[in-house]
């Protein structure tokens, strides 16, 4: 079984799928396309690392919300 691997905008992924040029696409979530079946692969979960001294420090969870004043890099 050959494999292709490709990397490129979801929507771009979505309508090589729609015209049959590949069988599956790989795409994060948010995904919902009327007539593609999803199948979560797999869940990856997020930190959030903060230096030493930082308001957050002792916290045991940080809210998205709780970002919303924060100068925060991906």
């Amino acid at each position: 079984m050959p494999l292709m691997l490709e990397e490129n905008y979801t929507h771009t992924l979505t309508e090589s799928l729609k015209r049959g040029d590949v069988d599956a696409i790989i795409v994060a979530e948010p995904f919902q396309e009327p007539g593609i079946v999803t199948e979560p692969l797999y869940d990856e979960p997020f930190f959030v690392i903060v230096p030493k001294g930082h308001s957050f420090e002792e916290l045991d969870a940080v809210s998205p919300r709780m970002l919303g004043e924060e100068q925060v890099c991906c």
